[in-house]
């Protein structure tokens, strides 16, 4: 006899049944490879996507992520044009900068971005160690953020003073995209006396350690 109201979990049969029908509409699906395979090395964002999409009545922020730890959000002032080459340098008193990467120099520094308005920007910490396409998949379209905002919060910090940004030698992480449009990892780190700001490829084998803090827009 079939029982009226939610199950909190699949019956015997149910799990087998539903599995088959998954499959069987599978190969219908246009460029599917690549998108499997993202999901076979990401098992726990397939999981996230599964529970969000087959119990749609579940918010999303009660599903627990087994990657992103909440910490806290942070307000970004609204800024005018932002002009990469005239912030991200070893000489401005504004920001006590000592390094700043090869790639992000020849990427980021032709970088001219528009005024933005005020702008929330959520952070996380990483629960084990990481690659970009894992996080990025864990935020979705909320991964993107700017160099202005990533300035703002730097000016909070200019000599490593306590905030958002960590200060601990751990990475501070940041999806920014370049002057052409591509979406890289831009990192700040606090090297005991000063900031080391750097960007990756978000395809790099290479990931993040655990503890370091991922920011991305909370709205």
């Amino acid at each position: 006899m079939k029982k009226h109201g939610p199950a909190s979990k699949l019956e015997p049969g149910q799990l087998a049944e539903f599995g088959a029908a998954i499959l069987r509409q599978l190969p219908h699906i246009p460029g599917l490879g690549e998108v499997a395979q993202g999901w076979i090395e990401n098992p726990m964002a397939l999981r996230k996507a599964l529970r969000e999409s087959l119990v749609p009545n579940e918010k999303a922020s009660t599903v627990a992520s087994e990657l992103l730890s909440p910490v806290g959000t942070v307000k970004v002032p609204a800024s005018g044009k932002f002009y990469a080459s005239d912030h991200f340098t070893t000489s401005i008193k504004a920001v006590n900068i000592a390094w700043i990467g090869d790639a992000f120099q020849q990427d980021f520094l032709a970088k001219v971005e528009g005024s933005q308005s005020e702008v929330e920007l959520r952070y996380d910490m990483l629960k084990q160690n990481s690659l970009d396409k894992q996080i990025l998949s864990e935020l979705g379209d909320k991964a993107e953020t700017t160099l202005a905002s990533i300035w703002e919060l730097l000016k909070k910090q200019p000599n490593g003073e306590s905030g958002a940004l960590l200060t601990n030698g751990y990475a501070n992480i940041f999806y920014v995209c370049d002057a052409k449009g591509v979406l890289w990892a831009v990192s700040a780190i606090w090297r005991s006396d000063s900031w080391d700001v750097s960007a990756y490829s978000v395809g790099s084998p290479f990931g993040w350690s655990v503890s370091s803090r991922v920011f991305s827009r909370n709205s």
